[in-house]
Order: C-alpha cells, then sequence, then structure tokens
C-alpha cells in the first residue's frame, strides 16, 4: 500500500518509521537541552541569584567583557551597566 502526497515513494510501513526516527531525535534534542540547561544553572555558586537581560558590560583592567545574559548575586548588585559598553567603541 502506497501513501499518496509528499511521500508517495514510502510504504506506510516506511512512513512510520520515518516518523518514529523524527520523534525520538526531536524528543532527545529537547531532553539534553534541558539536562545542559540545568547542570549549567544548579552548578553557579551565586548564593542569591538574580538575573538581568540587556547588553550591558565591564570593564575589566585592559578589557571589556559584555554578555546579553547576566547572573549574579542580587545582595552584591550588578556591577556590568550599558554606559561601560562605550569603552569597546574606543
Amino acid at each position: 500500500m502506497r501513501i499518496y502526497g509528499k511521500f508517495s515513494w514510502l510504504t506506510a510501513t516506511q512512513t512510520m518509521l520515518l516518523y518514529t526516527y523524527i520523534m525520538i531525535n526531536t524528543m532527545l534534542k529537547k531532553m539534553v537541552v534541558i539536562l545542559f540547561a540545568t547542570v549549567l544553572l544548579t552548578a553557579c555558586a551565586v548564593k542569591n541569584p538574580a538575573l538581568n537581560l540587556g547588553k550591558k558590560c565591564l570593564v575589566k583592567e585592559d578589557q571589556v567583557v559584555y554578555s546579553y545574559v547576566w547572573l549574579f548575586d542580587s545582595e552584591q548588585g550588578l556591577r556590568a551597566t550599558k554606559e561601560q559598553c562605550n569603552e569597546m567603541a574606543e
């Protein structure tokens, strides 16, 4: 029995196997991403974590470090600011 449409050359069994393969790969990718994110977020040594989004820069000696996602200790505050990004342009 042939399935007509985009994959008219595939049999019903081959179509089911292809669909299963795609779904397993999709689920595995999601599980790997969730596991990786969990390990990264639980392994941080910040006692009172806070998250800040948006481009901010931090000048350390003669280097400028920038990021769009900042995870920092809420008691100490975030030392990176938007104004320090002007140092990169110079």
